[in-house]
């Protein structure tokens, strides 16, 4: 990714008043999976990705690294040391993507102590412990859909902020998934996710819902957008906002 590359980007993403892009680091985990797998880059080099965090940086952007978490070990936890290192330097957060991760949903389940289901609460507090250790400062925020929420309490409550998918959903539906969070799990922020892949009548209704939240609710300090037509959906969208 050139440098003009990278400038052309931060324009489009300012003019559509963006201010907080992720960075996707890696691939969600598959059954391939194996117990020695450690974080890799996919689709990035350590140097492209800090030369682009450091400039959205410059233009004010706010950057999150996110990453999914693949094999339920110690020696894994130990190898994302580059991408937290990565956020100490440029600034950013980093957001652990549970779609599901180390729960029955992703194997393999016999990764040692650490890899069986029962022992999933303590993968995660020492995931959390190596992170603050690393990068102390750095944000820890978790993106993850509310089937999953108990699962992964140990991270939900420990991180700074939470990031609900709230697809495809009602506001109703909505705002009762931050509801739970902000009074069950007792999350300190909150970066509602919105993402309707199929028409701009769909879509609209749940950008609306949640920037209601962000303007009503003090947790909620914004809105993130995923998929591939909400970047055309979010610049429609602001053109019928009164």
């Amino acid at each position: 990714m050139s440098a003009a590359a990278m400038d052309a980007a931060i324009a489009e993403l300012t003019a559509r008043h963006i201010d907080r892009v992720h960075l996707w680091l890696n691939d969600q985990p598959t059954s391939s999976m194996i117990c020695t797998d450690t974080f890799q880059y996919v689709g990035w080099s350590e140097a492209t990705l800090e030369a682009f965090a450091s400039r959205l940086k410059a233009a004010g952007l706010g950057v999150v690294l996110t990453l999914s978490p693949s094999a339920p070990t110690e020696s894994y936890i130990a190898s994302l040391s580059g991408p937290l290192a990565l956020a100490k330097r440029t600034g950013a957060d980093v957001e652990f993507d549970l779609e599901g991760n180390w729960t029955t949903h992703f194997g393999p389940q016999n990764c040692g102590p650490l890899g069986q289901p029962p022992n999933l609460p303590e993968l995660e507090r020492r995931m959390l412990e190596v992170s603050r250790a690393t990068a102390p400062g750095v944000q820890i925020g978790v993106s993850i859909q509310p089937r999953y929420y108990e699962s992964h309490k140990v991270i939900v409550q420990g991180a700074d902020w939470v990031s609900p998918q709230l697809y495809e959903m009602s506001v109703d539906t909505m705002r009762a998934s931050l509801d739970k969070l902000e009074n069950i799990y007792s999350v300190k922020a909150l970066w509602p996710a919105v993402r309707v892949d199929t028409t701009l009548e769909k879509f609209i209704p749940a950008a609306k819902g949640a920037a209601g939240f962000a303007e009503n609710d003090p947790k909620v300090r914004g809105v993130a957008f995923w998929g591939r037509n909400e970047l055309t959906y979010v610049d429609r969208w602001l053109t019928q906002k009164p």
